[in-house]
């Protein structure tokens, strides 16, 4: 579990099962749900340390808008650690850079 390594964890999905599992696997003072689409993350720009984002990317209709809404919650120092697959079912990792603020 990663919730003793941050002061704040949020989790969002917009799965309404999804999020309901989750709350019932990991019960942690420190650890919010959401019920949210990432095509309108529902933070505050710039008020996110550290972006967890796995296996979202090929789902989304639009992966440009998922990458600005990411960009806009982190804060000028944060990063993003994101796994995708890609059509052959191999994992893809990138190293990305926030557009120029």
């Amino acid at each position: 579990s990663l919730s003793p390594l941050f002061k704040r964890i949020i989790a969002f999905d917009i799965d309404r099962e999804a999020v309901a599992i989750a709350q019932k696997q990991c019960r942690r003072s420190n650890v919010y749900y959401l019920l949210a689409d990432s095509m309108g993350i529902p933070l505050q720009s710039g008020s996110v340390d550290v972006v967890l984002c796995n296996h979202v990317y090929e789902h989304v209709p639009d992966a440009r808008r998922l990458m600005d809404e990411i960009f806009r919650v982190l804060s000028d120092d944060g990063v993003l650690a994101m796994e995708t697959l890609l059509g052959d079912d191999t994992a893809d990792g990138a190293m990305l850079e926030p557009p120029n603020r």
